[in-house]
C-alpha cells in the first residue's frame, strides 16, 4: 500500500528543551485555531518552520 502525498499521519512531538516547548505550544495552538478540520492538524511547512527544539516519534503509518 502506498501512501498519497496529501495523507493524514500521527506523529508524537517531544519538547527537548525551552525553546521546542514554545514551538510546540505554537503548533498546538496553530493546530486548533488555523488547522481544525474534525481534528486539529498542523502542515509539513508550520512544523517546519517550529521544528527546533523538537524530538518527533513516528511509531506506523496510523500510530495505532
Amino acid at each position: 500500500m502506498q501512501a498519497r502525498p496529501e495523507a493524514a499521519f500521527h506523529l508524537t512531538l517531544l519538547a527537548a528543551n525551552a525553546e521546542g516547548y514554545r514551538h510546540l505550544v505554537k503548533l498546538v495552538t496553530a493546530a486548533h485555531l488555523e488547522g481544525f478540520y474534525y481534528k486539529p492538524r498542523v502542515d509539513k511547512e508550520l512544523l517546519a518552520k517550529h521544528s527546533r527544539g523538537l524530538i518527533a516519534l513516528s511509531g506506523c503509518l496510523k500510530g495505532s
